[in-house]
């Protein structure tokens, strides 16, 4: 998927599946979630947009992105981890220039 800053960024992410089960939709997350990104395999750091995340349906998120999270061309890759709670979930996009 690519993406383009400027646009009021939403990216769905997902399926959170529960540890212990493997299988066990997570939809307790909204407002909690630390997202992380990498920008052209760069090191990880937590999203700067500062709107909170939503539970969308069937385990997915709504995870808005600012055009500071936005602002390098090339791959993205998203990461939210909780080895408490939740499996890895993990995402690439593609960043367009303006």
């Amino acid at each position: 998927m690519s993406l383009v800053p400027g646009n009021n960024t939403v990216v769905r992410i997902g399926p959170f599946k529960a540890k212990s089960t493997f299988s066990t939709p997570v939809t307790n997350l909204a407002g909690t979630m630390q997202v992380y990104l990498a920008k052209n395999q760069g090191v990880f750091i937590l999203r700067q947009s500062s709107v909170i995340i939503i539970y969308d349906t069937d385990a997915w998120y709504l995870v808005p992105l600012s055009d500071d999270d936005l602002d390098t061309p090339g791959n993205l890759f998203l990461q939210v981890r909780d080895e408490t709670v939740h499996t890895a979930v993990w995402h690439h996009f593609t960043v367009r220039g303006r």
